[in-house]
């Protein structure tokens, strides 16, 4: 597991989101750039890695309300995530 992808599932954790997991409101990531992308882009790069197929959800509705309720938008800020991933 590379960096990118230990700290987007942290986060994810955060809103009870699990990466390639069973529940119909857990993200199925189809490419490995997609972890790369959220953190380099944020809520830009979550969406734009949707439109391009690098994952999808089966409750995309559930799955924004955990987001929001998380506030995952407002931590998901690349200036913020540079040097937990370098490190």
């Amino acid at each position: 597991m590379t960096r990118y992808e230990s700290t987007v599932r942290s986060l994810f954790d955060l809103a009870e989101i699990e990466i390639n997991g069973p529940s119909p409101w857990d993200i199925q990531v189809h490419d490995d750039r997609f972890y790369q992308r959220v953190l380099a882009h944020a809520v830009l790069g979550f969406g734009e890695s949707y439109m391009d197929g690098w994952w999808d959800c089966d409750q995309l509705d559930t799955l924004t309300c955990r987001i929001r309720r998380a506030g995952l938008e407002e931590k998901v800020q690349p200036w913020k995530l540079l040097i937990p991933v370098a490190t």
